[in-house]
This record gives structure tokens, C-alpha cells and sequence, in this order.
């Protein structure tokens, strides 16, 4: 993996280090606070808990931070195709996923979100993959737009009810060949 450098900015995204996973979970974390209020009672809190396993404890998975002046900017995390057992159903997806896209609050409309999704697509292109997936809610319309902005679609295949209640639903943007 080759750092990347945003032109327009002294940004620079890479793989995280293992040093810099208590970091990128505490980003991420305060980066969703915002939507506490709106989920329903005890959701955040096992949110939170799910954010850190999920950052800890999943192998198959590219953890990567937008460094800006030594300091952690922005995370997300990459996933390979899964199969998601649910229970009542069993979710394939195909394609590799970005999850977890969080900046922080403090450079949030300085591009460093665009940048980590520049980079998720082109290391998903690079491997020849037909396309990328992520999840998002309702709860999220500033990174839903931003998403459907840059192409991403609706994708009903890969949604579920996350915790709460919530709806968690996929979206999808192809590549062109």
C-alpha cells in the first residue's frame, strides 16, 4: 500500500497502526455522538461497544487513517466480500465494503471523507473488483448525500436491522470497465 497525498492538502492516507487503534476508535466514536440523541434508548452504547470489536477483533479487514500534520484526521475501514449470517437470513456480499467512514468533527468539509473514499475505491478498482458497497442510515443525511453525490445507489440486498432497531441499509457504486 502506497501512502496517498491529497494535492489540495498536506493530508496523507495510509494503514493504521497497531498503536493507532485506540485512537481511531476514540474518532470514530465521537464522530457518531452526534447521532445518540436519535437512536433509541441503549443503542449508542452498544454501538460504541460494536465499533470497538469491530475495529479490534475482525482479520479480514484494512484499517486506514487520513494523517494530517502527524495527527489522525479520519479512519475507515475496509472490508473483504462477507457472508453475514443473521439469523432469519444470510447476507452475501460480494464486493468490499467501506465501514465505519468517520472524521473528525473538528475537519469535517476539508476533504479528508472524500480522500479516505478515493482511496477505498481505487484499492477495491485495483484489485479488479466490479464495485464497492457500505451501510449507512437515515440517521446520517449529510453522509448519505455525500454518498449518492459520488454515485453510490441503493442497494436492498445487504440491508439489515442493526441495533435498536435501527435500519441499516446498503448502497453500492459500480465501476465503470
Amino acid at each position: 500500500m502506497q501512502e496517498t497525498k491529497s494535492a489540495q492538502q498536506k493530508l496523507t492516507v495510509r494503514l493504521a497502526t497497531e498503536q493507532e487503534i485506540p485512537q481511531m476508535i476514540r474518532l470514530i466514536v465521537e464522530a457518531n455522538k452526534e447521532y445518540a440523541s436519535l437512536m433509541p434508548d441503549g443503542a449508542f452504547e452498544a454501538y460504541k461497544i460494536s465499533i470497538e470489536q469491530t475495529i479490534r477483533d475482525e482479520e479480514e479487514v484494512e484499517r486506514y487513517v487520513a494523517i494530517d500534520d502527524g495527527q489522525i484526521a479520519g479512519a475507515v475501514i475496509l472490508f473483504h466480500p462477507y457472508t453475514l449470517n443473521l439469523g432469519d437470513r444470510i447476507i452475501i456480499n460480494p464486493f468490499s465494503e467501506m465501514r465505519l467512514l468517520a472524521v473528525d468533527p473538528e475537519r469535517r468539509n476539508s476533504g479528508v471523507g472524500a480522500l479516505l473514499i478515493d482511496e477505498c475505491e481505487r484499492i477495491v478498482q485495483g484489485r479488479g473488483e466490479q464495485a464497492i458497497t457500505l451501510h449507512t442510515t437515515d440517521l446520517m443525511k449529510t453522509a448519505k448525500a455525500m454518498y449518492e453525490r459520488r454515485g453510490y445507489r441503493r442497494y436492498p440486498d445487504i440491508d439489515f436491522n442493526g441495533l435498536g432497531g435501527v435500519e441499516i441499509v446498503g448502497f453500492i457504486k459500480e465501476f465503470q470497465r
